[in-house]
């Protein structure tokens, strides 16, 4: 089929020729590469067409992830066999392709940024493990040479299930201490309230959903363009073919620089824009 290899989608967006990323056939390009990993049938509806506004209201949609799945129902044996493939190539170099197509100067200093957050928070995080587990080995040997069988004592079940947490999973003790740590931070801040981050506030003050921008350039909004890019993520997530290939995009996604590319990537658009805030989200969750 024509456009069903990501690849040969790809060298449009990657080559010294490639398509502008602020026009619509950079955007048909992304939705055709996000449709063919999804597990859209080209063999259904042929008399509709694909126009870009049609198919910019589609990117608009946040996810239905059922919608996705039944849409699998109509793929004949030869687009089966095509997209297990496709996807298969795509999770070894895909998500950093589409990505890196998509990053400019601005993003790739928000990236920057990350990575110096990101940094000591990691050494922070390996010092803290390696320094509890030292202390548990520790504390393990101090035990087991004081360890005496004959001190241990019978408990009464019935008097341990009085305990205010012994009927209580470990999670929700976790979480009551962390809701306890938020109320108290809150009154001493006097503020219960956080600051909504002032790219929500631009997007709640322009037309975010507008696709192609003023001024008669034929630039479209930069919220259509990431929208396609994040729908391909999802569909080698959501819906792959395989455990194999979801373990490796999962894989993927736990390497920092994925995850710093991403976020400067939503930096680069309003946050309402064709939901992609919540998108990102779901991708990170």
């Amino acid at each position: 089929w024509t456009g069903r290899s990501w690849k040969v989608l790809m060298n449009c967006l990657r080559s010294a020729d490639r398509l502008d990323s602020r026009k619509k056939v950079a955007f048909r390009v992304l939705v055709r590469i996000a449709d063919v990993l999804e597990g859209r049938t080209d063999s259904v509806h042929k008399k509709i067409g694909s126009g870009v506004q049609r198919l910019a209201s589609r990117e608009r949609q946040m996810w239905d992830e059922a919608a996705i799945r039944h849409q699998l129902l109509f793929l004949d044996d030869g687009e089966w066999d095509d997209r297990t493939e496709q996807v298969q190539s795509f999770c070894v170099d895909g998500p950093f392709d589409m990505l890196n197509y998509l990053l400019n100067s601005d993003t790739k200093e928000i990236e920057r940024k990350y990575a110096e957050i990101a940094e000591p928070a990691m050494t922070f995080y390996t010092e803290t493990r390696n320094a509890c587990v030292r202390e548990v080995e520790a504390a393990q040997k101090v035990f087991l040479a004081d360890f005496d069988k004959s001190s241990i004592e019978s408990v009464d079940i019935d008097s341990a299930d009085d305990d205010e947490y012994a009927s209580k999973r470990g999670r929700d003790i976790i979480m009551e201490k962390l809701s306890q740590v938020a109320r108290e931070t809150a009154q001493a801040d006097g503020d219960g309230f956080v600051k909504p981050p002032d790219k929500f506030v631009e997007s709640r003050a322009a037309d975010f959903e507008a696709f192609f921008l003023p001024g008669g350039m034929g630039h479209i909004s930069r919220a259509f363009i990431v929208a396609p890019c994040l729908r391909a993520l999802n569909a080698v997530l959501e819906v792959a073919p395989s455990r194999s290939s979801r373990d490796q995009v999962i894989n993927r996604f736990r390497d920092l620089r994925l995850v710093h590319k991403l976020l400067s990537l939503l930096h680069s658009t309003d946050f309402l824009g064709c939901h992609n805030a919540a998108k990102t989200l779901r991708l990170l969750s």
